[in-house]
């Protein structure tokens, strides 16, 4: 028995010493991790948010009506398509 036990023994301390059962370094720290996480989540959900108001924005007045510039600068509509349904009212 007492060799049985002498043998773990030294079987433990060759594991503690070997160098391959070290611990393996992590390419980035913990703390640096939580903070990129974190930008990453507020930067995810600041576009949402705008994403969000820009949609409610445009969807909230549709209009029919086009509008456009010509190459010297004026500006030109092109209303037809509420010329078009006119005769509705």
């Amino acid at each position: 028995m007492p060799a049985k036990k002498q043998e773990k023994k030294s079987r433990e301390q060759l594991s503690f010493s070997d160098p391959k059962l070290k611990k393996k370094k992590s390419f980035l720290p913990v703390d640096a991790a939580i903070v990129i996480i974190i930008f990453l989540i507020s930067t995810m959900q600041g576009y949402v948010y705008h994403s969000t108001m820009l949609a409610s924005e445009a969807y909230s007045s549709p209009s029919i009506i086009l509008s456009g510039r010509k190459h010297d600068g004026t500006r030109y509509i092109i209303d037809d398509f509420r010329e078009a349904y006119y005769w509705i009212k």
